[in-house]
């Protein structure tokens, strides 16, 4: 029983010897060159007795120590400069950061003023356009604001006819709105279910151009306050546009005997019948009619829309 308490007695020693030297093993690492490597290699082993332990640190100990010549001080103060640089860039990013914050705020500054004068001049325009001279007829703004039996009966329609079309497409319109959220709701709307009533429903839309006839249609458009005239804009060099002789500025009225009031009419016949067939456009070229032969197809031409007056 002694025996075992002398025994533990001896390794608690042990222990503390251990702990007083560690102590001043740190103390000389911060202060001189001791090889920490070097101190802590003999610790590794598991298995090695405190009394071991002690003295192989006791061993590396150094006799004489020397102070730090000036390159091992560089080497030990490089992390601190490091440091220092870090700051300084930190400090850089944060002054370029607040240089950008002034630029955003005064680019902002100028969109409110660009987006403030853009509402006054539309203000001033709707102004314009309320004080317009009656004698030169209602304009675009004021036409688009007319309800669609008023449109209609200008175009030529009589009204009785013009009241049954208007509540054939609110009917259009109420059916189709409900359609969408049904769908919506039910989680069908990107279905071949969907797909198929939506086609079946737009089949019942009132046509506007077969009730009207191209005439009235055109009249209707413009009433409408919508483009009725597709204008060519550009011709490309050696298309079929710039050999059959279509110009800059000719208005295209007709394409293979359909008329046109819109550049995807004028797309859409291109891609139909035949290609290379000759077919005939109908232009009006300095307000002259003019007719012109070109093979079916892509006609080579910038178009632009635009508003014409058909009286």
């Amino acid at each position: 029983m002694k025996a075992k308490q002398s025994s533990r007695w001896a390794a608690s020693a042990a222990l503390a010897l251990c702990a007083g030297m560690l102590g001043s093993v740190l103390t000389l690492l911060l202060t001189n060159n001791v090889s920490l490597h070097r101190l802590v290699s003999g610790m590794n082993a598991q298995d090695s007795p405190p009394g071991q332990i002690a003295s192989d640190i006791s061993q590396e100990l150094p006799v004489n120590l020397e102070p730090l010549d000036d390159t091992e001080f560089e080497s030990l103060t490089t992390p601190l400069k490091s440091s220092a640089e870090l700051q300084r860039a930190f400090d850089a990013a944060a002054a370029e950061r607040s240089q950008l914050a002034g630029v955003l705020a005064q680019l902002t500054q100028k969109l409110d003023t660009i987006e403030s004068d853009f509402i006054n001049q539309q203000s001033r325009q709707s102004l314009s356009d309320d004080e317009s001279d009656p004698t030169q007829g209602p304009t675009a703004a004021q036409r688009r604001s007319r309800s669609r039996t008023d449109r209609l009966v200008a175009a030529g329609m009589d009204i009785t006819t013009a009241e049954l079309i208007q509540t054939r497409q609110n009917e259009y319109e109420l059916q189709r709105l409900n359609l969408f959220d049904l769908a919506e709701r039910e989680g069908w709307r990107e279905s071949d279910r969907f797909s198929e009533q939506l086609e079946a429903l737009t089949e019942q839309r009132p046509d506007l151009r077969d009730e009207l006839g191209d005439s009235g249609y055109d009249r209707y458009l413009f009433e409408s306050g919508r483009n009725n005239r597709v204008r060519v804009d550009s011709v490309i060099g050696g298309s079929a546009a710039d050999l059959a002789g279509l110009q800059i500025g000719d208005v295209v009225l007709d394409y293979a005997d359909s008329r046109i009031f819109s550049t995807r009419e004028l797309q859409n016949a291109t891609r139909g019948g035949s290609r290379g067939e000759t077919i005939t456009i109908s232009v009006e070229r300095q307000g002259q009619p003019l007719l012109i032969q070109v093979p079916r197809g892509p006609l080579g031409v910038g178009l632009d829309a635009e508003q014409e007056n058909p009286s």
